[in-house]
């Protein structure tokens, strides 16, 4: 299991989205290839590809008058409906509002960025040509590439498909340059600084490399699929771990039944989204009695069993 790069914690649960978090600390730690795909809603569908190629020439037309507003403005309607079609792309967090306001605010910069800042436009127009290399030099059927929230990845590929090694390591190369430059960017425009979790740069570009390499690991040669882990630094980053004990834990946001290891701090609810502190004993509703455990930093909570509103000095741990 990958460790947390914050608090170096093991993820011992599994995780119900893409959006890998810490089970101690609740830290945004992964993001799983895997997890996207389970669901079969890596892919939006007909509804999103008939926004998709609507907004498309409007989308063009904005970059071509360099009108940063309006493309993110698309960009946003786009991802909004992409937000809907494929949920487990996402952070659960993403059915809290504000969380989806700040990512949306966040991501539809990265696009725009992405279309119209020179450098990320030159990198990403590097890039698409050793994909249509890696096309051109592939005999079998050609999979879909999709573009998610850290990376390009392959999806619908043949089982038995096998990417050359040169062609698809020119893509990987083209990738880091491209992704280092466009975190860049999104960094000195201030665009990470909305993320809504807890993130860095180095976190993005360790994630987003990982995410690469989740995907196209089952479509290369063995010894191309040694040279990309190592060269990603990812050999060393999967631990074996012992079952966990669990402690049974109620969301004080929804009431859902958390199930927490032992020794959490924060932990992450599945349901509504809430980043919930577990460290300390739960708190007894004075109502209904309902114990349950508050959202991380609340100044006030409302009980999900019996909607009572209390507002009090509680006590955070570290």
């Amino acid at each position: 299991m990958v460790r947390c790069h914050s608090c170096g914690g093991p993820k011992l649960l599994p995780s119900p989205s893409a959006y890998v978090y810490c089970d101690y600390c609740g830290a945004l730690s992964d993001w799983d290839f895997g997890a996207a795909c389970a669901k079969g809603n890596a892919l939006p569908g007909p509804a999103y590809e008939a926004l998709h190629r609507r907004l498309a020439p409007l989308i063009r037309a904005a970059v071509q008058y360099q009108d940063v507003a309006r493309c993110k403005a698309l960009y946003g309607e786009l991802f909004t409906q992409h937000i809907y079609y494929c949920p487990s792309s996402y952070s659960p967090r993403i059915v809290e509002p504000s969380y989806r306001a700040q990512y949306l605010d966040y991501f539809t910069d990265i696009m725009t960025l992405r279309e119209i800042e020179p450098n990320v436009v030159r990198h990403t127009q590097w890039l698409d040509q050793r994909i249509r290399e890696l096309r051109q030099a592939q005999a079998m059927q050609v999979p879909a590439l999709a573009l998610g929230p850290f990376r390009f990845a392959v999806l619908g590929a043949p089982m038995n498909a096998q990417f050359p090694d040169q062609a698809f390591w020119n893509v990987y190369t083209a990738f880091r340059a491209q992704y280092r430059v466009q975190l860049q960017a999104a960094e000195a425009h201030g665009a990470l600084a909305k993320y809504p979790d807890d993130v860095s740069f180095e976190l993005l570009e360790r994630i987003g490399i990982s995410t690469f390499v989740q995907g196209w690991l089952p479509f290369i040669s063995p010894a191309a699929q040694s040279a990309l882990l190592h060269d990603a630094k990812l050999n060393d980053s999967y631990v074996d771990v012992s079952p966990p004990a669990l402690q049974l834990r109620r969301c004080g946001g929804c009431g859902e039944r958390l199930d927490v290891v032992t020794g959490a701090r924060q932990v992450i609810c599945f349901r509504c989204g809430n980043k919930v502190d577990v460290q300390g004993a739960e708190f007894p509703c004075p109502g209904c009695g309902g114990p349950s455990s508050v959202p991380h930093r609340a100044t006030a909570h409302t009980c999900p069993f019996c909607g009572l509103r209390s507002e009090r000095a509680f006590s955070w741990g570290s």
